[in-house]
Formats: C-alpha cells, structure tokens, sequence
C-alpha cells in the first residue's frame, strides 16, 4: 500500500479543511494532521463532515491516551480524531555557550540554579540572555512552573478554576521573587515569544513537542528538565 502525504502548514490546512467541510466535503484528504483546538473548529461547525472513529475499532486505542488529550476531540459518544501525542514541553539549551561558562547543564535542578547558571552564561558569552519570554502576553513559563508542581490553570473534569493550588501558588511565588533570585534577570522579556535561540542570542529555551523537535535537529541543542 502506498500513501501519499502533503505537508502544506497548519494555517493552510486548517483553511483547505473548512473550504472543503462547507463543500459537502469535497476533495478532503483520507487523514489530516490538525491541532486540537484546530480540530475542535472544525466539527463543531461540521459534525457531519468528520468519520466518528469509534465505528473503526478506535474504542479500545482510546484508553491509551490521557483524557485531558482527547477532551478537544470527542463530542458526547463520538470519537472525531486522535492523538498522537500528549505536547510534552522542555527546555533545550545551547552547548556551547554553557561550555564557554564552565557551567554542567546536568547541575542544573531548581529555578535558582537556573538563575544563577544564567548569570554565569550571560558573562561568559557576550550579547546572549540566558532566556526569553513575554511575561505580559503568556503564561507558558508559569504554566510550565505550575504543572512541574503538578498544578494546572483548570480542573479537568468540571473546567474550574484551580490556580490556588499549593503548586500554583509556589510558581507564581517564584516566578515573583523579588531580588537577586528573580527569574527576570536573566531572561529577555519579549512582546512575543521564540525564534531568538535559533539567532544565537539565548542559551536555552521553553517549547513543546514542535520547537523541541526543529532545535533537536541543530546539533547545537540538548534537552533538559528543571524543578522548582
């Protein structure tokens, strides 16, 4: 069996889907690749566009994915798409500019040691932060710091709001710090985030399952965990 794929982009995607939904499902693909959030447009304006996988045998597959997963692609008893992920997020760093700083990613295990490895980083290489973030626009770093401390914005099951959680309160507690402690030393504060690692100006950075795969591919990256 041979199969044919067209990698044409997200946005373009996301287009060709809803041109062709609207068109009684004129010239679709046998599978697409979207997001979730993508997808969840989709059905919601095309329910009847979509194969509900569950009449293919997909019941049981199901129970291998966590739920807050397939949340976006279920819609009361009917299965629209699956996951093929679970957008796992890391920080991936720059090696050499750790080198040139005598600094081990390895020693590395809290936000302080973060800090403190960054300022050593930023003073041994010239012109580059040790991250980048924008504060004002995102909650990727606090969430990120949050789900470390196994808290997260909203609870699964009834969408209430859970940023009071005891591991929620320790992020944003030292996402705040004020002093020589505080995260914002080191890292640029950005009105959008990403691409400057790619630049060479930043020794590591926060991204899911995309980022990580484009910068893994660049010799120049390792991955790396971090706690609070």
């Amino acid at each position: 069996m041979k199969v044919a794929v067209e990698d044409v982009g997200g946005p373009q995607v996301e287009q060709k889907i809803l041109a062709s939904c609207a068109a009684g499902g004129a010239d679709l693909p046998d599978v697409v690749g979207v997001q979730n959030a993508q997808g969840e447009t989709v059905w919601s304006r095309f329910p009847d566009c979509f194969t509900d996988l569950n009449t293919m045998h997909y019941g049981e597959l199901s129970k291998a994915f966590p739920d807050f997963k397939r949340a976006e692609l279920e819609v009361g008893t009917k299965a629209f798409a699956m996951p093929w992920d679970s957008g796992p997020v890391m920080m991936f760093y720059r090696r050499d500019f750790y080198k040139n700083a005598g600094v081990d990613p390895a020693s590395i295990k809290s936000w302080d040691d973060f800090i403190a490895a960054g300022k050593k980083i930023m003073a041994a290489n010239p012109g580059v932060v040790m991250a980048q973030a924008n504060f004002a626009g995102e909650t990727e770093w606090l969430r990120m710091m949050a789900n470390e401390e196994h808290c997260g914005f909203f609870d699964a099951k009834d969408g209430s709001i859970t940023v009071a959680q005891p591991g929620c309160v320790a992020a944003l507690a030292k996402r705040s710090e004020p002093g020589p402690h505080h995260i914002e030393t080191v890292i640029k504060i950005l009105t959008k985030a990403f691409g400057f690692h790619f630049r060479g100006e930043i020794a590591i950075g926060c991204g899911d399952h995309p980022e990580i795969r484009t910068s893994l591919r660049q010799s120049a990256y390792r991955a790396i965990f971090l706690l609070l």
